[in-house]
């Protein structure tokens, strides 16, 4: 289990990280047009038609056509969910509306976007939670807390996880080592080295697996992989080095250093031939060759030449790509 995630994490780091001295970000469209000319030192994909862009050590806000909503300003600001963006000036952070508006004062050491209504604050070491108006309605009381999903937020004590309801009442003891988010009505947890599934009354359902995506989940059991079904049932076994959750009907595999992809049936669709590639997300897998990044579609065709030095995956049409500054 450790394994994969690392193996994700190095995919997403890959992918989303490449920087050089002389190198900008800016956006293209689903044919490879770049629309936004690269003009930042960094950028966060568009959520809710707005994205955050850096420059000079500055965040501020633009549009779909570049234009700026909030000019650079900000020691940090994150993407916009929920009508709202938390944003952080002199140390602390507080929320801005999409006109740029402070609608939230920042008062909070730290903060996460909204979800299911409330976002996650900090303060003086604790973590709770707040609503649109500002208004503490989980009390910062947790050592750590993670977004809302499904009706339950995660959160932790003493090194230890459970989940509350969005009146802060705890609705699963925090007993377990690891968890994961609600999907599809289970949560993924760990407890003395044991994983499994339990349902939003605490019920252990399946043991030994991963999160659900595509109805499916990823089992590691002797160092091999397989998938099962809500049932328990293994739908297939992987006959690769490695392979990821399923997204968007397609799971990545890696054979002999390349990666390719599989469908829910355990097929191969899209061949290895891959040096590195990211999960699909709108349609569209970030792909490496050498050290390009482009795209492909859910057929392996290429739909953008492998040309930048950096890429982030599609969101709302666009994609956040960084070139050569010189």
């Amino acid at each position: 289990m450790k394994k994969l995630i690392l193996l994700l994490l190095s995919i997403v780091l890959c992918l989303s990280c490449c920087s050089l001295a002389l190198a900008d970000w800016g956006f293209i469209d689903t044919q490879g047009n770049i629309v936004i000319e690269p003009a930042w030192d960094f950028v966060y994909e568009f959520n809710e038609g707005l994205a955050m862009v850096q420059l000079d050590n500055k965040w501020g806000v633009i549009d779909t056509l570049g234009n700026y909503i909030v000019e650079p300003q900000y020691e940090y600001a994150r993407a916009f969910s929920e009508g709202l963006a938390p944003v952080k000036i002199n140390n602390k952070y507080g929320f801005i509306d999409k006109q740029g508006n402070m609608v939230i004062e920042p008062v909070w050491d730290y903060s996460w976007g909204f979800k299911e209504g409330l976002a996650s604050v900090k303060l003086d070491y604790k973590w709770g939670f707040i609503d649109k108006q500002g208004n503490v309605v989980v009390e910062p009381v947790w050592d750590n807390v993670y977004n809302f999903n499904e009706g339950l937020a995660m959160v932790e004590i003493n090194n230890k996880r459970g989940f509350i309801d969005n009146q802060g009442n705890v609705v699963i003891d925090t007993k377990w080592d690891y968890a994961s988010d609600f999907s599809d009505g289970l949560a993924l947890v760990q407890r003395k080295n044991k994983w499994g599934f339990i349902d939003k009354q605490g019920k252990t359902l399946i043991s030994w697996a991963s999160s659900f995506s595509d109805g499916l989940a990823l089992v590691e059991l002797k160092g091999k992989y397989s998938f099962i079904d809500k049932k328990g049932k293994t739908v297939f076994k992987s006959r690769w080095d490695w392979v990821t959750e399923f997204s968007e009907g397609l799971a990545m595999i890696n054979h002999k250093d390349k990666c390719g992809f599989v469908n829910t049936k355990g097929k191969i669709v899209i061949e290895p031939l891959w040096d590195n590639a990211s999960v699909f997300k709108d349609g569209f897998a970030a792909v490496q060759v050498d050290d390009k990044f482009g795209f492909i579609d859910k057929q392996g065709n290429i739909v953008i030449e492998p040309q930048f030095l950096g890429i982030v995956d599609f969101n709302e049409g666009l994609a956040a790509v960084e070139v050569d500054g010189e």
